[in-house]
């Protein structure tokens, strides 16, 4: 298959990306669907990044990615973060399509963390390793929350069934924060 054109790279083969088992990739479509090509292994479709990269997908692959962005609304430009799995049975692979926030999208030519960002988070680790401080747990929050619950018990969500129950106080608060959620 010829090397896809590269205005950015005076006319010069665009950088291809190639989709490791396992391995996520992320990137930003230029556009959300495909463009069909004849290729090497007959026809795939190409998709083209923001930053001029490409990849390229056979039919059934590009269907499945294309419905996922559509279902995601994903819009050009927008990051999303691709990865090629393996299916567990069969033999066969898909791929998997997440959004990402676009705070946490860095363009492909700074791929690498700045040094003193890693300066500065190991320092911040080290820190809170000698102070002994660390984020509290779940539990120490349900516990801390339970204590300002009135004299009667938990949130009453659902008093008629919280009442008929034998459980432990950490037991009834956990349930009493599912009820809302299952109505």
């Amino acid at each position: 298959m010829a090397a896809a054109y590269n205005p950015q790279n005076n006319g010069g083969p665009r950088e291809k990306i190639k989709f490791e088992y396992g391995r996520p990739e992320t990137l930003a479509l230029k556009f959300v669907s495909g463009k069909n090509v004849d290729g090497r292994f007959g026809p795939q479709v190409m998709f083209t990044t923001t930053d001029e990269r490409v990849f390229y997908l056979d039919y059934e692959d590009a269907s499945d990615v294309e419905s996922t962005l559509a279902g995601l609304q994903v819009q050009p430009g927008q990051p999303v973060q691709i990865t090629k799995i393996r299916h567990p049975r069969g033999g066969g692979h898909g791929f998997q399509v997440h959004r990402v926030a676009a705070a946490h999208y860095s363009h492909p030519v700074d791929r690498r963390a700045d040094p003193q960002d890693l300066v500065s988070d190991l320092e911040q680790s080290l820190r809170i390793a000698q102070n002994g401080t660390r984020p509290r747990a779940p539990i120490a929050i349900a516990d801390e929350y339970r204590r300002t619950l009135p004299a009667s018990g938990a949130p009453q969500f659902a008093p008629q069934i919280a009442t008929a129950m034998d459980l432990s106080p950490e037991a009834e608060l956990m349930y009493q924060s599912f009820v809302p959620a299952i109505d």
